[in-house]
């Protein structure tokens, strides 16, 4: 049977499910008749909002003729997608932890990110991008991690943008990511992106004291229907939170940091100084 979710699993298990029926070129209603399901049913299940049983998945996937490793791995997905957390590992080019990253921007109603060392990901250019994926992955990997994170950047300015509120470390701006036309086009990006109205960045100036957030960067995905759902990254892996004592730590962590974090307008002119 199902019941309302939100896991990061059934979020990965949704868009695979999605991914399959459309590559088999089949159409929701067409296979929600063809399997005796309520298409409504079939939709929240692509969406991740609520989560079929293994016996459900199989017969879906046996109906689409999906056989080998894609439905090995989703069968796995099936299986834990009750599971409140996952860490999702992997170097290909596109990983299970992107996959289920993209799903959750793009049903997330609000975003909240703080980074220690880094410009983040939606307000990247693509020359601060590819200085940073050039480092340890194939030319072809990086050609294609830089097409899809110029791709997520649609939800920033599409027709009804995501909120998004970034609290960027000043150590970011110190770091010898990339040479200096570079860092000062992105600069000039940042300005631009930040007189958005539905974007609010601002600087975390250098603390007096330890905070929390100096123990690492992280998402706050936020939605209308469901429970947030927290992303950390590390060099190999992905963990995504689920669990309400842990996304509601890292709201809690969020309020802090904004609290010490500079104004729009005095972050603005920090920026505009390090683009010169």
């Amino acid at each position: 049977m199902t019941k309302p979710s939100g896991t990061p699993r059934a979020v990965a298990l949704g868009a695979a499910l999605r991914e399959v029926r459309e590559a088999k070129k089949f159409g929701l209603r067409e296979l929600s008749r063809a399997l005796d399901l309520n298409p409504s049913l079939v939709a929240h299940w692509e969406a991740g909002t609520r989560m079929p049983s293994t016996e459900d998945v199989a017969t879906l996937l046996g109906y689409l003729r999906v056989i080998g490793e894609p439905k090995r791995r989703i069968m796995d997905l099936a299986r834990h997608v009750r599971d409140p957390n996952w860490l999702a590992d992997g170097q290909a080019e596109l990983t299970p932890g992107l996959t289920t990253l993209l799903q959750c921007e793009q049903g997330a109603s609000a975003i909240t990110e703080w980074t220690l060392n880094v410009i983040p990901g939606l307000l990247q250019t693509p020359d601060y991008a590819r200085a940073i994926f050039e480092e340890g992955l194939t030319p072809q990997q990086a050609d294609a991690r830089i097409r899809v994170r110029l791709d997520r950047q649609n939800i920033l300015t599409g027709i009804e943008p995501v909120k998004y509120s970034a609290i960027v470390s000043i150590h970011a701006f110190d770091e010898p990511i990339a040479p200096d036309w570079v860092m000062s086009d992105q600069m000039d990006h940042l300005l631009a992106m930040s007189s958005r109205a539905n974007i609010n960045l601002r600087i975390l100036p250098r603390p007096l004291r330890w905070h929390p957030g100096m123990t690492g960067s992280f998402v706050l995905y936020q939605y209308k229907h469901r429970d947030p759902i927290v992303l950390l990254e590390q060099h190999s892996t992905t963990s995504f939170l689920s669990n309400d004592k842990d996304w509601g730590l890292y709201q809690r962590l969020a309020k802090l940091l904004a609290g010490e974090a500079l104004s729009e307008d005095a972050s603005r002119e920090l920026i505009a100084e390090a683009a010169r």
